[in-house]
């Protein structure tokens, strides 16, 4: 694997034929809209096939899996436009191996919600073990609403044998909730008994936390362990430790492009994750990936920072020491113009933060099921996943 920058006067077509690969191969692995878009300074992740494969008329995924020996979910890990086909194409080069060492499984959790596409949550089954459907937020009355219909969300990712996690808002804040905190409870156990999941998160951490969570953390854990279900909680490293000590499994949350003042590497995300698994169970934390790009505060995606960088003809700039990708543009706001900052996570801090999860023993990442750049997640499954399927790992409750 390598990652790439651009520089003036390339072309997919220039750059595959320096590293070996099709242009075909990087549009799809680096997900990109525009391929004749790219930017001075923009990254691409290039994934290296140790082993390709010409497909042939009459061939199927289930047979191409059993001429090499690979789970045909591996085969999908490693050609995202699969995704969405039941059969490739005559004549199609299929990736079956990349150079990239693995370092043992991990848990890929993805977070779907209202207005995430069909087509996106098939890529991410391709990659995840679990799936956190948010669909449920608690209202004043120490109950729950339901924000969108679930129903055909669950039945698909419980039929590829994925888990399914009710991730709710939580509103804990409201007065009439914390009142009513055995009827919250029930209802949060009751819906996702119903409805077929296999656990709850409490999503949206900033609002879940206050005086007495200990307490009702303690008393939701003992209602969903009589109940088969597991406990997932949202956390930013500042929590007591036994906040993580009674879930079963943590999400640990970071962003440091949302910042005003970005620290270096060494001092937001290593630190943070040193310091939590010094203090806490590492090894049933995930470390979440940022889904967004900011332009001065405002989250944008990652894809449309490159589009905005190709349209304004601005180079992407890295910085090593915060491993940030960023540029300026200058706009009209208010009648003025001003300068823009845009700012994302480069592909090398994605590698630096595989590294940590790695090193420090936790169990896997979270992403944004509609926003996370596809090459994100195939560096995660290639530099995780081992073995010639990608089993789905069970948490234990």
């Amino acid at each position: 694997m390598f990652i790439h920058t651009v520089s003036e006067g390339e072309t997919l077509f220039s750059i595959g034929r320096k590293y070996g690969v099709s242009a075909t191969k990087i549009i799809e692995n680096n997900d990109l809209a525009h391929p004749d878009r790219i930017s001075v300074g923009q990254k691409l992740v290039i994934f290296t096939p140790t082993r390709t494969y010409t497909v042939r008329g009459g061939d199927t995924l289930e047979s191409i899996s059993r001429r090499f020996g690979v789970g045909y979910k591996a085969i999908l890990r490693a050609n995202p436009s699969l995704c969405a086909k039941e059969c490739p194409h005559p004549e199609e080069v299929l990736a079956i191996k990349y150079d990239v060492p693995s370092h043992g499984a991990a848990v890929l959790n993805g977070y779907f919600y209202k207005g995430c596409t069909k087509e996106r949550l098939m890529l991410a089954l391709a990659y995840s073990n679990c799936i956190s459907v948010s669909a449920y937020k608690a209202n004043a009355h120490g109950g729950i609403d339901r924000l969108f219909n679930d129903a055909a969300t669950v039945d698909c990712i419980r039929e590829h044998n994925r888990r399914a996690i009710m991730r709710v808002y939580d509103g804990r804040d409201a007065g009439a909730i914390k009142i009513n905190a055995d009827k919250y409870i029930r209802a949060l156990a009751d819906a996702a008994k119903r409805r077929g999941y296999d656990g709850i998160a409490l999503g949206a951490y900033n609002a879940a936390k206050g005086e007495g969570l200990g307490e009702f953390l303690m008393s939701l854990k003992k209602h969903l362990l009589s109940e088969g279900l597991s406990l997932t909680l949202e956390v930013d490293g500042n929590e007591p430790e036994e906040y993580s000590e009674i879930a079963d499994a943590c999400v640990l949350i970071s962003d440091k492009c949302a910042l005003e003042e970005i620290p270096s590497f060494a001092e937001c995300e290593e630190q943070l994750y040193n310091d939590f698994a010094q203090k806490s169970d590492s090894s049933k934390t995930f470390i979440d990936l940022s889904p967004f790009a900011y332009a001065d505060n405002m989250p944008i995606s990652h894809r449309e920072a490159h589009e905005l960088a190709y349209r304004m003809n601005k180079e992407i700039l890295y910085d090593p020491d915060k491993k940030i990708c960023h540029f300026e543009y200058s706009r009209f706001h208010k009648g003025k113009r001003a300068s823009t900052r845009v700012i994302f996570e480069s592909p090398e801090n994605i590698k630096a933060k595989l590294g940590l999860l790695s090193s420090l023993g936790y169990m896997g990442i979270s992403f944004d099921v509609e926003r996370v750049p596809v090459e994100h997640l195939m560096m995660c499954a290639a530099t995780f996943a081992c073995g010639t399927d990608y089993t789905p790992l069970s948490l234990d409750i």
